[in-house]
């Protein structure tokens, strides 16, 4: 004779909850997702270059200008964060990409 399994997991609030999470699902538009990421990415990306430029030093030759020059301080900071594993930056480096992230999960429609 075959025995009934219960498991507590698995009661009415679990039915509901998954119903719910069902709705949710049907509402979520992938292709809007898509596009508020790559909106996101391409600001995130927009940003870093006017914060990079606003940095630099124009450099011309004579036939005007050539080229931005990133100062050598600046240049091995940079290199040193990107050498830097995630969970070896200060708190205030790892406060700014969390905030990152959180961006991104509000686009997900997650957080």
């Amino acid at each position: 004779m075959k025995q009934k399994i219960t498991s507590p997991r698995y009661d009415k609030t679990f039915f509901e909850e998954m119903e719910i999470m069902n709705k949710q699902d049907a509402e979520f538009d992938i292709s809007n997702t898509v596009e508020d990421l790559a909106e996101y990415a391409h600001n995130a990306w927009a940003g870093w270059m006017e914060c990079l430029f606003s940095k630099c030093e124009p450099s011309f030759d004579k036939d005007g200008y050539d080229a931005m020059i990133i100062p050598n301080d600046l240049c091995e900071r940079w290199f040193r964060q990107m050498a830097t594993p995630y969970n070896e930056l200060p708190e205030n480096k790892k406060k700014s990409d969390r905030q990152e992230a959180d961006k991104i999960l509000s686009i997900l429609r997650i957080k």
